[in-house]
């Protein structure tokens, strides 16, 4: 992100159209579902699903080989949800994205066995939180100060309205 402009940071890079450019990219990326992507990406790409891929073709070796594919997992799990997190901090998320991460977060975080939380579970409640802050408090830029109010108690309505499809157990931690 640190090639987009946006709320939270000024963008490294000092030419304009680059910025631009990388403004744009984004903008396409998430356009095409880039959240909803990298959500279900965190879903399928399980530790226990890839050991038993590679189990199962004799890909899997000794302990020592075995700690790092699950660390390895375990990073790239944490980059995807990062990215989520840092793109939230950056530009407004929608309400079908908060959505998405909290369907995510009810059903598929994490917890380790000695009671921690997951870096990839911390960065997407981070970034619900981040967002669900930002879309309850501070209307959208492209509207008048009158509409932004009604706007406002539509959209606190209509998250309202879409969480109330989740279960009860949306914050409980599996």
């Amino acid at each position: 992100m640190a090639c987009s402009t946006g709320r939270t940071f000024q963008s490294l890079l000092k030419i304009p159209k680059s910025i631009e450019f990388c403004s744009n990219f984004i903008n396409e990326l998430v356009e095409q579902r880039l959240i909803e992507n990298i959500i279900d990406q965190l879903i399928l790409f399980q530790i226990r699903n890839e050991e038993d891929k590679l189990y199962s073709k004799a890909g899997l070796g000794n302990v020592k080989h075995r700690r790092r594919v699950q660390d390895s997992i375990k990073h790239i799990r944490s980059y995807q949800a990062k990215s989520i997190f840092l793109y939230s901090c950056q530009i407004r998320l929608t309400q079908s994205h908060l959505l998405s991460i909290i369907n995510y977060l009810s059903k598929y975080s994490t917890i380790q066995d000695d009671g921690i939380i997951d870096e990839s579970t911390l960065y997407l409640l981070g970034a619900f939180l981040y967002g669900i802050t930002l879309a309850l408090t501070i209307p959208n830029d492209t509207q008048t100060s009158s509409s932004s109010i009604i706007t406002l108690k539509h959209q606190q309505f209509s998250l309202q309205e879409g969480l109330k499809r989740i279960s009860p157990a949306v914050f409980c931690f599996h």
